[in-house]
């Protein structure tokens, strides 16, 4: 494998990096950045956002309610005479009253007295939960051990241990003369937190699960109060934990006046099985698409990579012109050099005409601005050379020309005429001395035209004539006969097969040299600018 070969297959390789595994990638990156921005937002965001408004909600709840009861026991009721005075008592009653109802929450009240008795309340009897409990345990018992603080715990509505557990917040009253408490139904504090998105389940002091919103979380038959929290879940703080069937994105905040903890629970089964589904909708898509870009990647780069070896096929054939274009035969140089040095001692005049037309074809040689020149322009400065010749040969050099007048406007390689020219002079000496060289230029169809030159020399044997054939076709210009090779090279680099070249020697001596070419003529509009620059 060459160099060039291999650049070429890492330029391919490269390519194919770029454009087709380059997107590929970035609609991945793109899938997931979508999916990680969909998950933050309708995920994380909105549980902390929904779980931090319902901790709040809380904390508000049991701040309200413990100044509350803090207010009650601080007026230092004495139970014994609102059992014995009307008036007082219902004075007590109406203020208690209208203090659970302000926020419709069906809250309950209790005044109880030291021995525990019901004085007045919102129900004409207490829970079961505040009359069937051992002395020294309970809530009421928490009252008593301290005394001066407002307390706030969870008390079951009935002995059943699957009941619902409502709120108790309350203190016992100064000088241990009783009780008295505030108790929220947990029906309240429910809807009070409830959210379509998501669920809660709040924990208390002893790790059990007193409250819980939804359905996501049921550790006991659909009783969350029964058990502790599951460790999965308590363990999940911003994490995704299957439980049960589902899949469950959980987060946690403590509470701020009691040291209990609220989860918020979100079902995320479904939303993962989106983001799964477009998983596999994108990889089937890609599986799909893949070989298509790879395809249509590979064909774009190898037609580009043909290109590019094109233009540097191009490249290298112009430069190629251009050197066979500014080849002279020294010889010519040297003799045209020599003749100018004698004749300005013979001829002045002479001698700079022939440098006026030496500098003009050196200069037409060397001037690159166009590969296609007109008939008549390359004809100019063919008239150059052979006045060239002239002045060296004299009347030996007889030089014949025909060509049709519709194509002067015709365009043809530049300097094409000279060499075909120089070979016939250099050869085509005939036995007497002379030089008679023609050149014929005619149509040859609509779409071409032909140039043929020929001399009245010697000519050539078959074998002579053969090798100069085969030195043509191989484009070896290593012989004698570089001028001829200089054509046929420059005929293949511009016209590819559609010019061609043969070579003739008759019998009767001469040779005979033909050119085919395509017919291209030059634009009106060229040659409408040349006559105005005229």
């Amino acid at each position: 494998m060459t160099p060039s070969d291999q650049t070429f297959q890492r330029d391919v390789k490269r390519t194919l990096l770029r454009y087709t595994f380059g997107p590929v990638l970035l609609l991945v990156a793109l899938f997931f950045a979508l999916v990680g921005a969909s998950w933050s937002y309708y995920v994380v965001m909105r549980s902390d956002e929904v779980r931090h408004l319902a901790a709040e909600v809380l904390d508000e709840t049991i701040a309200d309610y413990s100044a509350r009861a803090d207010l009650a026991a601080s007026q230092n009721y004495d139970p014994d005479i609102l059992r014995t005075n009307a008036s007082a008592r219902a004075a007590v009653f109406q203020y208690l009253y209208h203090e659970v109802n302000i926020d419709k929450r069906g809250t309950q009240f209790f005044l109880l007295d030291r021995k525990k008795q019901l004085v007045l309340g919102s129900e004409k009897a207490l829970p079961p939960a505040l009359t069937d409990v051992p002395e020294g345990w309970g809530v009421l018992a928490r009252f008593e051990a301290h005394p001066e603080t407002v307390h706030a715990e969870f008390l079951r509505r009935a002995a059943d241990e699957s009941s619902s557990q409502d709120l108790v917040i309350g203190r016992s009253l100064p000088h241990g003369n009783g009780y008295f408490l505030f108790l929220i139904p947990q029906e309240s504090l429910q809807r009070s937190i409830r959210s379509p998105y998501l669920d809660f389940v709040l924990t208390d002091s002893y790790g059990g699960t007193p409250l819980a919103t939804g359905s996501s979380y049921h550790p006991a038959a659909g009783h969350p109060q029964t058990e502790k929290l599951s460790a999965d879940i308590a363990s999940a703080n911003r994490q995704t934990v299957s439980y049960g069937k589902g899949l469950y994105f959980v987060t946690e905040e403590a509470l701020q006046e009691v040291p209990w903890t609220l989860y918020s629970i979100l079902p995320v089964t479904d939303l993962i099985g989106r983001y799964r589904l477009g998983a596999l909708i994108l990889a089937s898509l890609l599986l799909l698409l893949l070989p298509v870009l790879y395809h249509s990647v590979r064909q774009e780069s190898l037609a580009r990579a043909h290109a590019v070896k094109e233009e540097e096929q191009r490249a290298t054939a112009m430069a190629e012109i251009r050197r066979l274009e500014s080849q002279f035969q020294p010889h010519f140089l040297f003799n045209t050099l020599e003749n100018i040095r004698y004749m300005v001692c013979l001829d002045p005049q002479a001698a700079s005409r022939m440098l006026l037309a030496l500098s003009g074809l050196l200069r037409y040689s060397i001037r690159g601005t166009s590969r296609l020149v007109p008939l008549a322009e390359d004809l100019t400065y063919t008239h150059h050379y052979l006045e060239i010749q002239t002045y060296r040969f004299g009347q030996r050099l007889r030089y014949q020309e025909q060509i049709a007048d519709e194509l002067s406007h015709a365009l043809i390689p530049r300097l094409l005429f000279q060499p075909l020219l120089e070979n016939a002079i250099h050869y085509g000496e005939s036995a007497d001395g002379t030089l008679t060289v023609s050149l014929t230029i005619r149509p040859d169809g609509p779409n071409r035209l032909t140039v043929i030159v020929k001399d009245a020399g010697c000519g050539m044997s078959g074998e002579q004539l053969e090798e100069i054939r085969t030195m043509l076709q191989s484009g070896d210009d290593s012989s004698a006969h570089t001028g001829l090779c200089n054509i046929a090279r420059r005929l293949r680099l511009l016209y590819g097969k559609k010019a061609g070249m043969s070579i003739e020697a008759p019998p009767a001596g001469g040779f005979c040299v033909t050119l085919h070419l395509p017919f291209q003529e030059e634009s009106e509009e060229r040659i409408h600018a040349q006559n105005h620059h005229c």
